[in-house]
């Protein structure tokens, strides 16, 4: 017979209803339906315009959304793709608007989603958006109310993404061109402007233990070295910059134990392509020898005041190395956004068009039973 400690047996009453809770609570993850059900309104028990947030999240197990006001189904391990439900507000509720299927890794090829939702008197309609940087377009089905993001990869074209909505909103992207446009060349308008960051507020703040202060001169030291700092050519101080270059000092004195100084320093600005932030910290202690204790040396303000002011210079001189290593390794690597980045962003906008154009319509009771 098992024996369980008496604080364990009393317990166990109060972790098996713990358990139970648990059990009661997990939600089933959603299944996916054939992709071809979709018709327009209706996949599986989603429905367009009906379906709430409150419905799902109370049935099945979400995820974050990969859009703004959306919610991830989540899928068993290994499932070939993710849905995405998106929602617009109406009334009280959040209601289902689109749906997204991304595959994971090219998705089908073209071929196969044209026989899914191509039918003979609504062929699939192809369109294009201009100044676009990659060889990718948009299928569009009309009727079906879904529309196919394409892209090309050599002689393979691929769907990564679908759209599934109401054949009226797949109607509205009027961002996108039935006519051809040419894959452009992307020009990037900062390619020749420097990577440099200017700086004109520098701030060092010290914040000591009431029995410890810095020896004079020390911060005015520390203030001229930002002024001559570069960070390997990538920031420099100049009048009306708008970067900033911030350090904090702490510090405790514990007498004959030693102390203590704590620097962090905080390098923003912005370069030419957008805003960057670096961070650094460091430290650095001081002590007494059994002789130095023993003449009461720490009580002494000519035998500490050395040490503090080099475990200050060690602190921050560790914390601004660390900082300017970072914000020049930033600077260094920052660019344009890579073409798939503008790409998503563009599916993105086309998403959005398709969610927030359809009309509201009243909510009937829960089609989740």
């Amino acid at each position: 017979m098992i024996r369980f400690p008496r604080r364990l047996t009393a317990l166990l009453p109060f972790l098996l209803l713990a358990a139970a809770a648990k059990q009661a609570d997990a939600r089933p993850t959603w299944t996916i339906p054939a992709l071809s059900s979709f018709n327009g309104s209706q996949w599986g028990d989603l429905q367009i315009g009906r379906t709430t947030f409150r419905q799902i999240r109370d049935r099945y197990e979400t995820g974050k959304g990969a859009y703004e006001r959306s919610t991830e189904l989540s899928q068993p391990k290994n499932n070939p793709v993710r849905v995405d439900l998106l929602w617009v507000k109406q009334g009280e509720e959040e209601v289902l608007r689109a749906i997204t299927v991304r595959f994971n890794g090219p998705g089908p090829r073209v071929e196969e989603i044209g026989r899914l939702y191509a039918t003979a008197d609504q062929p699939v309609e192809t369109f294009f958006w201009p100044g676009r940087f990659e060889d990718w377009t948009v299928l569009r089905f009309a009727r079906r109310g879904v529309a196919a993001m394409t892209l090309r990869d050599g002689e393979v074209v691929t769907t990564p993404l679908l759209v599934l909505t109401t054949p009226d909103a797949i109607g509205t992207v009027t961002r996108l061109s039935p006519r051809f446009t040419p894959v452009e060349r992307r020009v990037d308008p900062h390619e020749d402007d420097p990577k440099v960051m200017e700086f004109d507020e520098i701030d060092v703040n010290v914040d000591l233990d009431d029995d410890l202060e810095l020896p004079y001169g020390e911060k005015r030291r520390t203030v001229d070295q930002i002024e001559d700092a570069s960070a390997e050519g990538t920031i420099r101080s100049r009048s009306r910059g708008d970067g900033s270059y911030k350090v904090k000092i702490t510090g405790n004195n514990r007498e004959n134990k030693g102390g203590s100084i704590y620097a962090s320093v905080t390098i923003s600005g912005n370069g030419p392509y957008g805003p960057i932030t670096a961070t650094g910290s460091g430290s650095d202690t001081w002590g007494w020898s059994s002789q130095e204790k023993k003449d009461n040396r720490y009580k002494e303000y000519r035998y500490l005041q050395p040490k503090v002011r080099d475990t200050y210079r060690t602190a921050v001189s560790e914390a601004r190395n660390a900082a300017e290593a970072s914000f020049a390794r930033q600077m260094r690597d920052s660019g344009p956004p890579p073409l798939w980045a503008i790409r998503e962003g563009q599916w993105t906008d086309i998403v959005n068009d398709a969610r927030y154009w359809a009309p509201p319509t009243d909510i009937p009771g829960s089609i989740l039973r």
